[in-house]
């Protein structure tokens, strides 16, 4: 079981309205720091279904200010996904007594309707220009990153380009570690890696082919959170010639 879950469960009281109360209790500001995202989301899950199941409601109230309210609900609209706890546990702490009580005339159906009304009026269409990276993804976007930096460190493109170059790769890597990745940067990355594919030599078809993998994946989890799709040989569209040594004597 995952430790956040797990923190939430040891000790709950078989009410369920109490039991929620507890869940609240558990999951305190240390808690949720110190836990992943993929704990926060299993927490958020399981959060709704019990919600749901026992037919506790929240209606539209939240402990927190309308400011932070929506800067929340514009970060879950960018990836952000552990933001959609934070806000459900906004809800359970502004409505501890009507939660106690019954007294709200109300239902959960209705809540989580109004919940997804509020994100959607923050929503940009499609979440256009945004990748949403699995924990796979990420470690394998890392990996062709680390070997194009490599590659680029061989070679001999001058001091200066190599720098700016490193600087690209150290921002496409606190790219990939957010909960939405943008997918700019990447392009970017590849304008100006395409510019310096004459001075590489032998090295330019190995970074070719990192780069084609890197906007493999990039593309690929783009088009998922569009929901679009992309044309088969979209992948290579944009990538710079490399010419054979051969081809060039």
């Amino acid at each position: 079981m995952r430790h956040l879950l797990k923190l939430m469960l040891d000790g709950a009281p078989p009410s369920p309205r109490e039991a929620l109360l507890h869940f609240e209790d558990k999951l305190t500001d240390d808690a949720l720091d110190y836990a992943s995202l993929d704990e926060k989301v299993a927490a958020y899950e399981f959060l709704l279904a019990f919600i749901n199941k026992n037919s506790i409601p929240l209606l539209e109230y939240y402990d927190i200010d309308a400011q932070q309210l929506s800067g929340w609900m514009n970060a879950i609209n960018y990836g952000e996904e552990k933001y959609k706890l934070y806000v459900l546990m906004s809800q359970i702490r502004a409505n501890k007594n009507n939660i106690m009580s019954g007294s709200i005339e109300s239902d959960v159906a209705r809540a989580l309707e109004e919940y997804d009304g509020l994100i959607k009026a923050h929503r940009p269409v499609g979440e256009f220009g945004y990748a949403r990276l699995t924990g796979e993804e990420k470690e394998e976007l890392r990996g062709h990153l680390d070997h194009i930096r490599g590659i680029i460190d061989r070679s001999d493109i001058p001091s200066q380009k190599k720098n700016a170059l490193f600087v690209r790769i150290a921002n496409l890597q606190k790219e990939i570690d957010k909960e939405g990745t943008k997918t700019d940067e990447f392009f970017a990355f590849m304008g100006d890696l395409s510019m310096c594919v004459g001075q590489m030599a032998k090295n330019a078809q190995p970074a070719t082919d990192e780069l084609k993998a890197i906007l493999r994946i990039v593309m690929r989890s783009r088009a998922a959170n569009e929901q679009a799709v992309l044309p088969s040989n979209s992948e290579t569209a944009m990538l710079p010639f490399v010419r054979d040594e051969e081809e060039s004597e």
